[in-house]
C-alpha cells in the first residue's frame, strides 16, 4: 500500500541548508539520505518554490531525499504546513504524491509536495535548483 512509503523528496525551504523551524524539525526527527533529483518543472511562488512532476517533458529538479522515522506523525505536521493532502483539493496549493526520485545510481519511490494551482504568470526556475535561484 502506498501510504507505507517512508521517503520524502524536498526541493525548497525544507532542505537541510535552510534554518527555518520546519526544516530543522525535519532534520531532527528524520534522516537525510542525500542529494537527489526528480524530473519536472519548478516555479517561483511568492518567496517559495512549487514543483510539478513531469517525467516526459520536464528537466531536473534538485533536492534532497529523507527517510522518515515516524511517517504518520511527520505527514500530519508536514501536510498542515504545506497546506496539502493526498487528494487534489481546490483549497490547497499542494498535493502529496509518490514519484520516482533519482539518488546516486538508484531510483527510489518517495513522496513530494506537488504544486497544483495554475502556473500561468509564474516565473519558471529553469535551473531546477532553488538554492541557486535564491542566491542570484
Amino acid at each position: 500500500m502506498i501510504h507505507f512509503y517512508d521517503k520524502l523528496f524536498v526541493y525548497g525551504t525544507l532542505m537541510s541548508t535552510f534554518n527555518n523551524s520546519k526544516s530543522i524539525r525535519l532534520k531532527i526527527q528524520n534522516r537525510k539520505i542525500g542529494k537527489a533529483y526528480i524530473i519536472g518543472y519548478m516555479y517561483e511562488i511568492n518567496g517559495y518554490p512549487g514543483a510539478i512532476f513531469d517525467p516526459i517533458n520536464g528537466s531536473k529538479i534538485l533536492g534532497e531525499i529523507y527517510h522518515l522515522h515516524d511517517i504518520k506523525k511527520t505527514f500530519e505536521w508536514l501536510d498542515f504546513y504545506e497546506e496539502a493532502s493526498l487528494e487534489c483539493n481546490p483549497k490547497y496549493y499542494y498535493q502529496r504524491i509518490l514519484v520516482p526520485v533519482f539518488y546516486q545510481d538508484k531510483i527510489i519511490n518517495a513522496w513530494m509536495y506537488q504544486y497544483v494551482k495554475p502556473t500561468k504568470g509564474l516565473r519558471r526556475i529553469h535551473s531546477g535548483d532553488y538554492l541557486d535561484y535564491i542566491s542570484n
